[in-house]
């Protein structure tokens, strides 16, 4: 569990099976899974970003590579 916010940088691969209670930012070359839950906005400024698991804030495709699984949960929309 994260209890604040996380940014994923250039070069780091990230693959959240938890929770980060606020925002997640995915910088560009960064490569993020997220299985688990943010309670918060989900932004990708240019990485790879798949998401299984679920979002109760925004996504914001920003631009990089988005894959959103047809059982994930984005409760705040896709921006």
């Amino acid at each position: 569990m994260i209890t604040g916010s996380a940014t994923v940088v250039k070069g780091a691969a990230f693959e959240l099976g938890g929770m980060i209670c606020r925002d997640l930012v995915v910088e560009e070359g960064a490569v993020v899974h997220l299985h688990g839950m943010v309670l918060g906005n989900v932004t990708n400024n240019g990485g790879q970003l798949e998401i299984f698991g679920m979002i109760r804030g925004r996504l914001l495709k920003r631009s990089g590579t988005t894959h959103v699984d047809a059982k994930a949960v984005i409760a705040g929309g896709i921006h």
